[in-house]
């Protein structure tokens, strides 16, 4: 079935340019999460849904990528890794890189800037990316200082889940705050931050289930 559409495309004159998409502006997603949050009409089973839906909406934000790439996403994808601020600050930067899979193809040629994989905040509006050729979809979330709206981060929002589900390997951390006492060797440029090995196969984004002890 490979090649199956281009053919088509070819055989029938079909136009392959992809079609222009509305655009959400950063002001049109701010509204989105604001009412996601405060509104008492927006309920759900469990308040997990609330704060995956929260993050589904800005990792397609920043990402552009589809909703069944953004759903697929599991521990074994994502990885956490502290870095030297590069300002010379004591504090460490956390980096969370998540990498995507079922990502889609289109008829013509994929634009140039497809694979980002690091992003370099030069201020908090001003997210900087730089394009990774390993054939893999990266996507790097770091965090922002002084960010002036944290509705629309996403970093924080995956943090939340990290700690919720209690994914990281040393006992010890359990909280932000004891993510944010780390700090890296003398020496060393970064420290990874390890995911339990048990939750590798485990997806971040999950429906709930109702049981005798609740859901």
């Amino acid at each position: 079935m490979h090649g199956v559409r281009q053919r088509l495309a070819i055989a029938h004159n079909l136009r392959k340019d992809k079609k222009k998409k509305p655009v959400l502006h950063a002001e049109d997603k701010f509204e989105l999460l604001k009412t996601l949050y405060i509104s008492t009409e927006t309920t759900f089973p469990h308040e997990r849904y609330r704060v995956q839906l929260a993050l589904v909406m800005q990792l397609a934000g920043i990402t552009g990528n589809r909703p069944s790439a953004l759903l697929s996403v599991r521990y074994q994808h994502i990885k956490v890794t502290l870095l030297e601020d590069p300002s010379g600050g004591e504090q460490p930067r956390v980096l969370i890189e998540i990498v995507f899979h079922h990502t889609k193809g289109s008829l013509g040629e994929k634009d140039a800037y497809v694979f980002p994989f690091h992003i370099v905040c030069a201020a908090a509006s001003d997210y900087v990316a730089v394009a990774n050729w390993r054939g893999r979809n990266e996507f790097g979330i770091p965090d922002v200082p002084n960010e002036p709206c944290l509705l629309l981060c996403p970093h924080i929002t995956m943090l939340a889940l990290l700690f919720a589900d209690q994914a990281f390997a040393p006992p010890s951390l359990t909280s932000p705050e004891q993510l944010f006492r780390l700090r890296i060797a003398l020496g060393q440029k970064q420290l990874p931050v390890p995911l339990k090995e048990e939750m590798a196969e485990r997806p971040l984004f999950r429906r709930c289930k109702n049981t005798v002890e609740g859901i």
